[in-house]
Parts: C-alpha cells; structure tokens; sequence
C-alpha cells in the first residue's frame, strides 16, 4: 500500500466494542492498529483493510439518528481477503452462517 492510511476508513457504531473487535480478529483475522478502551474504541486493519469500532454510550458517540438492533443497516462493507475459506470456518464454529449465498461478481 504506497499510503499507510487509505482515504476511506469506516466507524461502527457497536454495542459491545470487546465483542466487535473480537469478532472482525478473531473470526475475520483483522489486527488491532490500536485501541483506546476507556472509550469503548479499536481500530482494526487487515492488508490494505481499516476498520473502527466505536461502542455506544463511551467516549464520543455521535448519534444522528436512534440507535436500534440491527445497527448496520444499509450498508455493505467488501473487504478483499487472501483466503476464505478460514475464514468461513471461523464464522461458521461462531454460528454465524453468510447472509446471502457466496457469489463471485465482476
């Protein structure tokens, strides 16, 4: 990556910060950049992949609208990653199952 930041980098508003960060290191294979636990706040990273995640309620929260499960709604995050298959297997022991079928699109 010629940039060590790239130009987009999104924040998730979470309601668990720990779990979060967990999930996109453990199960994804995400590394934690950096984190600041007293505001609920990681900040992940997986090649040229960044992710942030703020919890609710600590720290800084910016809420423009109400804040009701499932957050995320409306957006798609694709993030390129050298294998799959771990990663599918990390989710799947999770019990967590893909949404929709994978498909490959170009």
């Amino acid at each position: 990556m010629a940039d060590p930041w790239p130009a987009l980098v999104p924040e998730l508003a979470v309601t668990d910060w720990k779990v979060s960060r967990d999930f996109y290191r453990d199960a994804l294979g995400f590394t934690v950049a950096y984190e600041r636990p007293d505001e609920g706040f990681a900040c992940l990273r997986s090649g040229d992949a960044v992710l942030m995640v703020d919890q609710i309620g600590l720290g800084r929260t910016f809420v423009p609208a109400p804040f009701e499960a499932p957050l995320g709604r409306g957006i798609n995050l694709q993030i390129r990653v050298a294998r799959l298959g771990p990663i599918l297997g990390a989710i799947g022991q999770a019990g967590i199952a893909p949404f929709l079928p994978l498909e490959e699109n170009w």
